[in-house]
C-alpha cells in the first residue's frame, strides 16, 4: 500500500496482489488503490478489494452473455496474473494451472497475442490469449477449447457431405 499512498496523480491506480487475505477467508485477493484529490490536495486514498467472484464478474460481463462466450461444455476462459497463476476461470473446470498452454500465456505475459493449437495438461487445446494491461501489471487473458470438441462440428460436416455423395453416386 505505500506504492500506492506515494502517488498523487489523479486517476493513477495501484493494484497491489495481496495474495491469500484471512480478511477474506484466506481467498486470494487483489487491491485496487487510488489517490482521492481535491483541488491538488490530497485527502486520501481510495481502496477496493477485489475477489475472484469480482473477476469472474468482469470476465462474465465481458462476453455480454450468461453463457461463457458460448464455448459449450468443453471451452473455458480464464484469467492469468502476473506471477503466472489462474485468478479467475468461466466454462469448464481447469483443475491444474497447467491445464492452460503455458507457451500462449507466457507470450502474453510478454505482451503478445498468441492463437492456435497448444499442448495442455489437459490436451491438446485450440487457444487465444491476449495481453491485459492491468494497472501497472501485464496480465493474460485467455480462451481455450479441446481441439476434438472444437473440430467436432466439422467432422460431422464432412462426415454428412460424404454421406450424400455416396448416395448421389
Amino acid at each position: 500500500m505505500q506504492r500506492a499512498e506515494s502517488r498523487n496523480e489523479s486517476g493513477s491506480v495501484t493494484l497491489i496482489d495481496a495474495g491469500k487475505d484471512g480478511a477474506f477467508d484466506g481467498q486470494p485477493m487483489l487491491y485496487a488503490a487510488t489517490p482521492v484529490i481535491d483541488g491538488g490536495a490530497r485527502l486520501g486514498t481510495l481502496v477496493i478489494a477485489i475477489g475472484a467472484a469480482q473477476l469472474e464478474a468482469a470476465l462474465r460481463a465481458s462476453s455480454g452473455q450468461t453463457v461463457p462466450l458460448g464455448l459449450g461444455d468443453a471451452g473455458s476462459v480464464w484469467l492469468v496474473d502476473p506471477k503466472n497463476q489462474i485468478r479467475a476461470a468461466l466454462g469448464a473446470p481447469l483443475g491444474a494451472p497447467d491445464d492452460v498452454p503455458s507457451d500462449a500465456v507466457g507470450e502474453a505475459l510478454q505482451g503478445t497475442e498468441a492463437a492456435g493449437s497448444f499442448t495442455s495438461a489437459a490436451g491438446d487445446v485450440l487457444a487465444a490469449v491476449s495481453p491485459l494491461e492491468v494497472a501497472d501489471a501485464r496480465w493474460a487473458v485467455g480462451v481455450q477449447m479441446p481441439r476434438a470438441a472444437a473440430l467436432a462440428p466439422l467432422y460431422r460436416v464432412g462426415l454428412n457431405v460424404a454421406g450424400a455423395v455416396l448416395l448421389a453416386a
